[in-house]
């Protein structure tokens, strides 16, 4: 709601609201109404959709990318994809990325825009202070029960930032900031020439591993290893998950589709 007032204040070229009810939660459709009340104030356009059937292990991983996926369905030529993650999410994402043994990429935390058009207008303002906002414009919003739901990994680790010196969230970020940095200068030219690929340092070389990975296809460090291990050795056949494989023959490499299987 901070987001959509600003945005509309800001005079930006036209927006359109999209609103996802991700099915979970009763409520969901009552926020969802509010939102198009604060729209139809605004003469925004506004848009509401409601996925089904999302459950499991990680539902809130579920949610995320079926959200991301109708934001990018409902999407017109041109258009960016703003969402409003703050600096407070920025920290929380790098504490939940290190738990699972993040390396430089992951540091590098959420990106204020990526290549795919999507933006984080405000990734470098405190929740709080958007609240503070809201409360003293008299705008409506509401708080996601789930934020403070303790079976959620996410909301622990919100809970442990709350306790923490409040430079904690600004060191986080700014530590976010520094590994992009690093990685724009690290990032090699992609190549798929093995000499080429060999005569880089094993972190550059990695990171041109990654750029020429046909599909956008994200590897996990396991496969990017093996994928590494193939370049050196010169020879031979790995699988990279999801169906996808690397072939090296006559110092070439080559994706494919499953093994030995080569894409057309």
């Amino acid at each position: 709601m901070a987001m959509l007032h600003l945005l509309a204040s800001s005079g930006t070229s036209p927006l359109r609201v999209l609103t996802v009810d991700h099915g979970l939660r009763p409520e969901a459709a009552d926020e969802a109404r509010l939102v198009e009340t604060a729209c139809e104030g605004l003469g925004v356009s506004f848009r509401s959709v409601r996925l089904d059937g999302l459950s499991g292990v990680n539902v809130m991983g579920e949610a995320r990318k079926a959200r991301y996926a109708a934001l990018r369905t409902h999407r017109r030529d041109g258009e960016l994809i703003a969402t409003a993650h703050t600096q407070d999410d920025q920290a929380e994402t790098l504490l939940d990325r290190l738990s699972r043994g993040a390396g430089l990429r992951g540091l590098a935390g959420i990106a204020p825009r990526r290549e795919d058009g999507i933006v984080r207008p405000l990734i470098d303002v405190r929740r709080a202070d958007l609240r503070a906002f809201l409360d003293e414009a008299g705008i409506r919003y509401v708080n996601d029960p789930t934020n403070v739901d303790a079976r959620f990994k996410r909301t622990r680790i919100r809970d442990l930032l709350a306790q923490e010196d409040e430079g904690l969230v600004r060191h986080l970020a700014e530590l976010a900031d520094e590994a992009r940095q690093a990685i724009d200068e690290l990032r090699p030219e992609p190549t798929a020439d093995l000499a080429a690929l060999r005569a880089l340092s094993p972190l550059r070389r990695r990171y041109a591993l990654r750029a020429i990975v046909p599909g956008g296809v994200s590897l996990r460090r396991p496969h990017l290893e093996d994928l590494d291990a193939l370049v050196l050795r010169g020879q031979g056949e790995v699988l990279l998950g999801g169906g996808l494989g690397a072939v090296v023959e006559d110092g070439t490499l080559t994706f494919v589709s499953g093994r030995r299987g080569r894409s057309d």
